[in-house]
């Protein structure tokens, strides 16, 4: 079902139309008839989520305009889980672009007039009173915000991680700053983050930081493989595996 784009034109001009020979009913029939084209779009937006494999056509209405929007999210790309068996974990999720999260918020007020509990007046970019299609194209015309730049690592903070290494939430030895996918324990998805961006002159002047770097780069290689590095097979079963990272964490911690 689509909403007749004509159809929604005459709800939100008929009662105007019919508010012009007593103007001082003219605003507020205008703001219940823009609500009303609201909540049809939104009944609309709903009956196209539960249809997301069929295309939907865009048409000139807010519903699809939505309805485009969520499909976007729906078939954006999506993370991995972390494999423990790999060297590079899954990229860090947890850091949403600020430009979802915005537009998240907008959805979630769109079709609310003033004093709505749905109402946010930071979205309501025509000064309407009513969050509607036209604030939506406001939205989408404002410059992308600029992207928060990623945190580069020294020495002193890869000694400092390996002090509070395995530590949780609550311990003494706990640091916030360095569980850095804030799930309340300082890891090896935690190290593995801070060595892979750790700056270059730091990475070359600290011991610590060239052996990691090192057994990451032989992780998972078994003999005869391009990049098995023996130095780092403390345990000489042919492989360099957790127990090796484990090995070399023990020592650069002094457990």
């Amino acid at each position: 079902m689509r909403i007749d784009p004509g159809a929604v034109s005459a709800a939100i001009t008929g009662p105007v139309k019919q508010a012009q020979a007593d103007p001082s009913q003219h605003a507020q029939r205008a703001v219940i008839a823009k609500k009303k084209a609201a909540r049809l779009d939104a009944a609309e937006l709903g009956k196209a989520a539960l249809t997301p494999a069929q295309p939907v056509d865009l048409g000139r209405t807010p519903a699809a305009a939505r309805a485009q929007l969520q499909q976007a999210v729906a078939q954006g790309p999506t993370y991995p889980a972390h494999n423990v068996d790999s060297p590079r974990p899954a990229a860090d999720p947890t850091t949403t672009p600020a430009a979802d999260s915005r537009m998240a918020q907008f959805l979630a007020s769109y079709g609310a007039a003033k004093g709505d509990s749905r109402y946010n007046d930071k979205f309501d970019l025509d000064g309407d009173g009513v969050i509607g299609f036209s604030d939506l194209n406001a939205l989408l015309s404002q410059p992308a915000e600029p992207a928060t730049p990623q945190r580069v690592f020294g020495a002193s903070d890869l000694d400092g991680l390996l002090q509070a290494f395995n530590s949780r939430l609550g311990d003494s030895g706990f640091n916030p700053e360095y569980d850095l996918n804030q799930d309340g324990v300082i890891d090896f998805t935690d190290l593995n983050n801070m060595v892979n961006n750790m700056a270059p002159e730091a990475a070359a002047q600290s011991p610590a930081a060239a052996e990691l770097t090192g057994l990451l780069g032989a992780f998972n290689k078994r003999t005869g493989q391009e990049g098995f590095d023996a130095r780092f097979d403390y345990d000489n079963d042919g492989v360099v595996s957790f127990m090796d990272l484990n090995k070399l964490l023990d020592e650069l911690t002094g457990s």
